[in-house]
């Protein structure tokens, strides 16, 4: 059964601050991605695979939601450390529901959209995105805290959006 090493939302999926940043951090060796629309995109999982094993010799999958949770169900999404990212936190917040249970989750980035408001340099989140992540906190007990990369500190969820919602 593998061990998740750290639980992120992160709308770009696998790139560049992940594989050569996030991943050494927390000493991780496989990086798995779940998002539905990417999972059945070959060309852009090939993309996503190679440039995790390109770039730092990770293994990498890319899984919907549903796959995500059948597999962490029956063998913990596989073996080593694992470095899990959702695309979003509605998906985060589907898949912890479906069984697919962490005690932390990390919001890294997500894209500025109509219906968001800016909380720091690299995350915008709206009123349903607080909803959830709420939610997580006070029923599931789920820690969650905001931070784009090592560099910085990690900040709490209520506190980095204080004075926003």
């Amino acid at each position: 059964m593998g061990e998740l090493v750290l639980v992120r939302v992160d709308e770009r999926l696998i790139h560049g601050v992940i594989c050569v940043t996030w991943a050494p951090n927390v000493n991780a060796d496989t990086i798995i991605a779940v998002d539905d629309i990417t999972a059945n995109d070959d060309f852009v999982k090939s993309i996503m695979k190679s440039s995790a094993s390109g770039a730092s010799g990770l293994n990498a999958d890319i899984l919907t939601i549903d796959n995500a949770v059948s597999s962490w169900k029956e063998k913990g999404l596989g073996e080593g450390r694992i470095l899990l990212i959702f695309k979003s936190i509605e998906d985060a917040y589907n898949a912890y529901e479906k069984g697919l249970n962490f005690t932390s989750l990390q919001l890294g980035w997500t894209n500025p959209k109509k219906g968001r408001e800016r909380i720091d340099q690299s995350l915008c989140i709206s009123e349903a995105d607080v909803d959830l992540v709420r939610k997580m906190e006070k029923d599931y007990g789920v820690e969650v805290n905001m931070q784009y990369s090592p560099q910085f500190e990690p900040v709490s969820f209520e506190d980095g959006i204080k004075g926003k919602f």
